[in-house]
């Protein structure tokens, strides 16, 4: 058993945790600022952010438009996620109040990037590492980072190949059992595996479990779904081949960056409710007073840049 502290929508927690089961024991004080808009806001027509949200943005920009520049280059598919994804289709940018990037690929475009990207980037401040968590050795995901601007990041998930077309109510049962299978492979977390290692026996208990020691062909069409490095929670988390792919190009701020063939279903699928606002709305993975002043003079410099041409 061992005590920790744990960050939701609006606090942060006392909790503990028993056989890696995490449990919330005594509510928080720190509360975050929120965002409130007037009743019936129509949520596509909110002015962007302003002030250094808007800068953090824009810093955040840049990294994706390297990202889109380094696979274009080398024949490799990502597209936007989650709430970026939902930026694009709703904002044609960034949720005014985001403050972060996600991404996704399939897996074998993933560990390919993974190998290039640092090599292959024209910005040496832009690089990219594996996302490392002790207390959670099983997410796996990457992380693209600035060297001056250390707070900002954006994130690239992984989605494997099933091995075969599955109907609705398949598709809602190994929704399910992903998350039992996900569970015990955390549960049984060795403290001598290396992450590498770690990643290696989650693709083994994949093929074994999920795939039944199938070997996917995406030529056939699968469904697509979720790695077991993934540690959101879904709604759907086996997609139709058609859902994803082919990708096609949409507006984000001033770039066109690549986006799922059916954007909406796959946020309908991620989100359940897209185009309502959320409960909560504020930037909650940056800490705005934690800049230096040569932080502050760059991110003023990439805004100065952004509206210069546009």
């Amino acid at each position: 058993m061992k005590l920790f502290s744990i960050k939701d929508d609006e606090n942060t927690h006392l909790a503990i945790e028993i056989l890696g089961i995490r449990f919330k024991v005594l509510k928080g004080h720190i509360k975050k600022e929120k965002i409130y808009f007037p009743k019936n806001t129509d949520i596509t027509k909110v002015s962007k952010a302003e002030g250094l949200l808007r800068q953090l943005q824009l810093a955040e920009l840049m990294l994706v438009k390297e990202v889109d520049r380094v696979c274009s280059e080398n024949g490799l598919q990502y597209w936007l996620d989650w709430g970026t994804l939902l930026g694009a289709y709703r904002h044609k940018g960034f949720i005014p109040w985001d403050d972060d990037i996600d991404m996704a690929m399939m897996r074998d475009d993933f560990e390919k990037f993974e190998q290039i990207f640092n090599e292959k980037t024209h910005d040496k401040n832009i690089y990219c590492e594996v996302f490392k968590d002790k207390s959670n050795p099983c997410k796996y995901f990457l992380k693209i980072k600035h060297k001056i601007l250390k707070q900002i990041a954006a994130d690239i998930f992984i989605m494997d190949y099933h091995y075969k077309h599955l109907n609705p109510s398949e598709k809602r049962f190994m929704t399910k059992f992903w998350y039992v299978v996900r569970k015990l492979l955390c549960l049984k977390k060795n403290p001598q595996f290396t992450q590498k290692q770690q990643y290696e026996r989650m693709l083994s208990i994949r093929d074994k479990f999920i795939l039944n020691n199938h070997k996917p062909n995406k030529e056939n069409k699968p469904d697509i779904f979720y790695g077991l490095d993934f540690s959101h929670n879904f709604k759907e988390g086996f997609l139709d081949y058609d859902m994803i792919f082919p990708l096609k190009r949409v507006p984000f701020e001033n770039a066109q960056l690549c986006v799922p063939n059916k954007d909406f279903e796959v946020l309908v699928a991620e989100f359940k409710t897209p185009m309502a606002f959320p409960k909560y709305m504020y930037a909650h993975h940056i800490d705005k007073n934690g800049f230096t002043e040569e932080e502050l003079n760059l991110l003023k410099d990439i805004e100065d840049k952004f509206n210069n041409k546009k």
